[in-house]
């Protein structure tokens, strides 16, 4: 089943939670947030059906109505935003973080060009994962596409301190119908305090977002062919399954690594 797949582990509470019957509605969709979930502006967060929502225009509409009212688009029948009020419910500050970022670039955007903040912002929240590992050079090597090093030497510590967790939507929606090249692009977290947890990971991540020296571009997200995670793929991970530069592809000559945050230990709560 889809939903056994270590991808969906950090949302097994909120998939127990959703009707069994039915596709979930946006008020059962509201239900799966946790209390007083609100964004940086002091909105409560609630999903909405787009017909009971007053059309905005301009460029960032839909992250301006979350900001001002605290109402998320949700369509009926969509998967895709379905999984988008899964990633609300788990990563409450992560998301409210982006949103809020998204209004800041707001004035740097041109319509149908939203600039490399926004254009960052998008991809990790559409295709977003956060890897996070208490070392450094696990991370690094992955930053470098050293493949081998990722999924070789160190693919026996893949979900006991090297972490992946999924947070982009579509990411989640792509595994309703998975392939070998879905790619992800990565925020990496340097956690040197230990193995993460998903309420460190959703600290962690909005706080790097935050931090004058985060991500900015898409460049600064690392992409990640996330089926090569020890136990993602629904294939053999033999040696034949990693020897495909089609998939794991060798670093662009050109191409800086993405940087690796550190980041402290965040109150556990």
């Amino acid at each position: 089943m889809v939903l056994d797949h270590p991808a969906w582990s950090p949302y097994a509470t909120q998939l127990r939670a959703l009707p069994r019957d039915r596709f979930p509605t946006a008020a059962d969709l509201s239900e799966l947030l946790g209390p007083g979930q609100r964004t940086t502006s002091g909105r409560p967060i609630r999903f909405e059906t787009p017909d009971v929502i007053e059309a905005r225009e301009g460029e960032g509409a839909y992250e301006r109505e979350i900001a001002e009212t605290g109402r998320v688009s949700t369509r009926p029948g969509s998967l895709h935003d379905l999984c988008n009020a899964l990633a609300w419910a788990r990563f409450p500050r992560l998301k409210a973080q982006l949103n809020a970022l998204h209004i800041e670039a707001l004035p740097d955007s041109r319509p149908g060009r939203r600039g490399p903040v926004r254009d960052a912002l998008t991809l990790f929240d559409e295709c977003g994962l956060v890897v996070t590992c208490p070392e450094r050079a696990p991370l690094e090597a992955l930053a470098a596409h050293d493949w081998a090093r990722v999924f070789g030497r160190s693919g026996e510590r893949w979900g006991a301190e090297l972490d992946a967790w999924l947070v982009g939507h579509a990411s989640l929606e792509k595994w309703f119908a998975p392939y070998k090249a879905m790619t992800g692009h990565c925020l990496l977290l340097h956690t040197p305090s230990g193995p993460a947890n998903a309420t460190m990971v959703d600290t962690w991540a909005a706080e790097a977002w935050r931090r004058p020296d985060g991500p900015r571009r898409p460049a600064d997200l690392c992409p990640l062919p996330f089926t090569g995670i020890p136990g993602w793929s629904f294939e053999p991970q033999d040696a034949a399954f990693y020897d495909d530069p089609s998939v794991f592809r060798p670093p662009a000559p050109s191409r800086s690594p993405p940087p690796v945050f550190e980041v402290s230990a965040p109150s556990r709560r």
